[in-house]
């Protein structure tokens, strides 16, 4: 596990496991989302969030994954 190896060094690892985010990616679906679905999708700032989240725990604790999906 990469915290394992890297807590030494002061490193810490997250895999964020985000749902649909609402981007200019989604333009190269072969089936766009429609302004309804969109609205529900999560912004890109909501996972900048989840990493700033997981940043700034105290060293003590390590976020290894997060599932991140619209509420």
């Amino acid at each position: 596990c990469i915290n394992a190896e890297e807590r030494v060094n002061g490193i810490r690892a997250c895999s964020i496991f985000p749902g649909d985010i609402d981007t200019e990616l989604l333009g190269k679906r072969p089936v766009v989302p429609d302004a309804a679905a969109r609205a529900r999708m999560m912004k890109p700032e909501d996972i900048a969030d989840c990493a700033l989240l997981a940043i700034n725990l105290p060293f003590r604790c390590v976020v290894e994954e997060m599932l991140v999906r619209p509420g």
